[in-house]
């Protein structure tokens, strides 16, 4: 039986979501999935996901996986983009 789309299968991201909202319980969050299942995540959603983000100007991005062997040019490049613009510019 397929769970619905609502459950997770991992409870990874609501544990951390519960931590921050502890920190900060007026925090907004932003949910963004990249993938059905954590073993098979591609990098052109992990880049369209954090290109929305830095489009609606997120301020925290917490993102939690391990892409093997990241090749995709975009990724890099969005990556040096938000750690040189975003980060950096405070």
């Amino acid at each position: 039986m397929e769970a619905p789309w609502w459950l997770a299968t991992d409870p990874h991201g609501s544990q951390m979501a519960n931590i921050i909202s502890q920190l900060d319980p007026c925090c907004a969050f932003y949910f963004l999935q990249i993938a059905d299942d954590m073993r098979y995540i591609k990098e052109e959603n992990v880049v369209k996901a954090l290109d929305w983000a830095i489009k609606q100007n997120v301020q925290i991005i917490n993102c939690g996986l391990a892409l093997r062997n990241p090749s995709d040019e975009n990724f890099v490049d969005l990556m040096a983009y938000y750690y040189n613009e975003v980060i950096s510019s405070g």
